[in-house]
């Protein structure tokens, strides 16, 4: 027993994938020489990446989500807040997240009533649209119901004060990897995560040269491991291949900002002048960071989160 109130997102936040693997960064005409970042070997090298790659990931996460713990990949949350109904006997929610894919549960409750939370099925009573989805209870009783008036007939059940509202939902683009090696003309890959992926999603299995195009079968059961293919694989995959629809240019821009980071480890670097000349240290960002910095920020302009209040 606790006498704390804990709040219904705790656990929600937090977890994130990285935007490229580090195979996808060291084939990139972008990336530079990852050969020596720390002293050791080839292994020593690969995690040192792998680690650049994950701090690379945070960043894009931060700056397009605004947050400290929010991501572009398909995640679960749990958002609750005050949301006033509107005059047709609606409830319209902007999660803090999008694009929205699944709105998985939804309830309400009236501030200081005696009376418990109301849940509804989703299924039947809620209209998603990428930023916003729109609760309409039509099979719930008394919300659909409509008196009438000199003015016409407008319904009851919802007014438009506020209501303690909380929603689970699936937002974010579907960023996993292959968790079995997947042979040429296979029907089906295992997978990571099966989060945010449904019938008839489109994703790229990344595994270059023999990147290719797939389509999620209709008789896939969403956030399973398993998923069947409309096509069978043209080419013969491993273990660890990326399979996502996360747009070409979030990928980039993680590539160049890998890159930066990389280059990072050169500022603060002795300058050797000439003779009789007092040696100095250089505290400008070196070979041009800013510029990748820049250009990366460029290319995820279009995927910030611009959280307009519920």
């Amino acid at each position: 027993m606790t006498n704390s109130a804990y709040a219904p997102y705790l656990q929600t936040y937090g977890v994130t994938t990285p935007y490229i693997t580090t195979e996808e960064y060291q084939r990139a005409p972008t990336a530079i020489d990852v050969n020596n970042l720390l002293s050791g070997g080839p292994q020593t090298q690969l995690i040192a990446l792998q680690e650049t790659i994950a701090r690379a990931s945070s960043w894009i996460d931060q700056y397009v989500t605004g947050s400290a713990y929010n991501t572009l990949c398909a995640t679960s949350n749990v958002e609750n807040a005050r949301v006033w109904g509107n005059r047709t006997g609606q409830i319209i929610v902007h999660p803090k997240l999008w694009p929205i894919l699944e709105v998985s549960s939804f309830s309400y409750g009236v501030p200081g009533a005696n009376a418990t939370n109301s849940y509804i099925t989703p299924a039947n009573n809620i209209w998603i649209e990428p930023a916003q989805f729109i609760v309409q209870p039509n099979t719930t009783f008394a919300w659909s119901t409509q008196i009438s008036g000199q003015m016409g007939a407008w319904p009851i059940g919802i007014g438009t004060e506020a209501y303690l509202c909380e929603w689970t939902y699936v937002n974010g683009f579907p960023n996993t990897t292959l968790t079995a090696a997947a042979s040429v003309g296979a029907a089906s890959v295992t997978v990571k995560s099966g989060l945010g992926i449904y019938p008839g999603t489109q994703l790229t299995l990344y595994d270059a040269p023999y990147d290719e195009q797939v389509v999620v079968a209709s008789n896939f059961t969403p956030d399973t491991t398993l998923i069947p293919l409309v096509n069978p694989l043209t080419y013969t995959h491993q273990a660890g291949s990326t399979l996502t629809n996360i747009p070409a240019a979030v990928k980039a821009a993680a590539i160049l900002l890998t890159t930066a980071l990389v280059k990072q480890r050169g500022s603060g670097a002795l300058i050797a002048q000439d003779m009789g000349v007092i040696t100095q240290t250089n505290n400008k960002n070196p070979q041009n960071i800013d510029g990748d910095i820049q250009l990366a920020m460029e290319m995820l302009n279009n995927f910030r989160q611009r959280f307009i209040g519920y």
